[in-house]
C-alpha cells in the first residue's frame, strides 16, 4: 500500500533571486522534530530544473499541503546529473539552531522573560518566541553557554519544564492552545514502544559553597531498581544557588529524556505539531501528547508520519 499523496514542495532560496525556486518533484525526503532538540532537521533529494546553483543557495523551506514544516539554512548540498536528470541532494537544520551556537554575555541577567532573552540575539534571522511569558527575578548565564542554555534555565525556573520548538522556529515554554488529530484506523501501519536507558545517571553529586560534595546529592530512583549505577560529580552551579536540589532534579530529568516512548506510524500528514494531541478515530477519547514527529516520503510513493509519545522526567501522555 502506498502512502497518501500529500503535496510536497521545496522552496530553495538563492542570493541572486528575489523569489525562491520551487521544486515539486521529490525523489525522497526525511524530516525530524523532537521536543528536546532546539531545531528541526530536513534532508531530501529533488529534481532540479537547471544544471547548476553556482554556490548561491543558502536556505530552504519544506511545505506539505501548503503548511511550512521546516525553514532553515543549507548545511550541505550536492547537484548531480544522471540519465539526463539533474538532482539536488540537500540537508538543512532550522534557523533556531543559531540559539545553541551563539553565546550571550555571561553573568546575572535580572528581570528577564523569554522575549528579553531573544533580544540578546537580535541578529538571529527568522526565529521567534512565545510572547507574554512571566518575568523571572534573574537567571545566571555561565561562561561559554549558549542563548538556548539561558532559555532552558528560564523555562525550568518559571515553568518547571524544558523549552521546545513549535511551528518552524518558534521557541515555546508552554502550549496554551493545541489541536487534536485523529488518525483513520485504516491508515495506521505500525505501533510500538521502546526505552533508552543509555543516558541515565543514578547519582548526581554537586559541590556546595564550601567546596565539598557531601551535602548536595540527587538520587534517580528510576535508575536504581534497574541496577543502573552511574555517579556524576559537578561543580557549584550559580544558576541554582537559591535552590540547589531543584537544579539537580532538572539535570537528572534531562539525562533521562525519552527514557520510555510509544509511537504510531500512519500514511499521510495531518499538520500536527509538538504538544498537539494524537488519537485514532476508533478510540477518540484516548489522546496522547505528541513529543516527536518524523515524516518521510516522496512525490511518487507518498508520505508516512510517525508520532512519538515520551514518558520521562518532563513528559507524560
Amino acid at each position: 500500500m502506498s502512502g497518501t499523496h500529500n503535496d510536497i514542495k521545496l522552496y530553495l532560496y538563492e542570493i541572486s533571486l528575489s523569489e525562491p525556486e520551487i521544486l515539486q518533484d521529490c525523489v525522497s525526503f526525511s524530516f525530524d522534530k523532537n521536543r528536546y532538540i532546539p531545531y528541526t532537521s530536513f534532508s531530501g533529494r529533488f529534481i532540479l530544473s537547471k544544471p547548476s546553483l553556482n554556490g548561491e543557495a543558502y536556505g530552504v523551506s519544506l511545505l506539505i499541503d501548503g503548511k511550512y514544516v521546516h525553514t532553515g539554512a543549507v548545511d550541505k548540498l550536492k547537484v548531480s546529473t544522471k540519465d539526463g536528470a539533474t538532482y539536488l541532494d540537500i540537508t538543512s537544520r532550522g534557523y533556531s539552531l543559531a540559539l545553541s551556537l551563539n553565546e550571550p554575555q555571561p553573568g546575572m541577567i535580572s528581570n528577564v522573560n523569554l522575549s528579553s532573552l531573544m533580544e540578546i540575539n537580535t541578529g538571529c534571522p527568522l526565529v521567534s518566541c512565545q510572547e507574554g511569558t512571566p518575568y523571572a527575578n534573574y537567571i545566571y548565564v555561565k561562561e561559554h553557554s549558549s542563548i538556548w542554555d539561558a532559555m532552558v534555565a528560564y523555562t525550568q525556573k518559571m515553568y518547571g519544564t524544558y523549552p521546545f520548538i513549535r511551528d518552524t522556529n518558534t521557541v515555546t515554554c508552554a502550549v496554551n492552545m493545541f489541536s487534536s488529530f485523529l488518525i483513520p484506523d485504516e491508515k495506521v501501519t505500525e505501533r510500538g514502544e521502546g526505552s533508552n536507558f543509555s543516558r541515565l545517571v543514578s547519582h548526581i553529586h554537586q559541590k556546595d559553597i564550601n567546596g565539598t560534595y557531601y551535602n548536595l546529592e540527587y538520587v534517580n530512583y528510576f535508575a536504581e531498581p534497574r541496577l543502573i549505577v552511574r555517579h556524576k560529580y559537578i561543580g557549584f552551579d550559580d544558576q541554582w544557588a537559591s535552590n540547589m536540589q531543584a537544579g539537580l532534579m532538572h539535570r537528572s530529568n534531562f539525562l533521562m529524556r525519552e527514557v520510555n516512548y510509544e509511537y504510531i506510524t500512519y500514511f499521510g500528514y495531518q499538520g500536527e505539531d509538538i504538544y498537539d494531541l494524537s488519537g485514532v478515530e476508533s478510540w477518540p477519547s484516548d489522546l496522547r501528547t505528541i513529543h516527536r514527529i518524523v515524516i518521510k516520503g516522496s512525490s511518487g510513493k507518498g508520505i508516512q508520519t510517525t508520532r512519538y509519545f515520551f514518558t520521562d522526567g518532563y513528559c507524560s501522555h
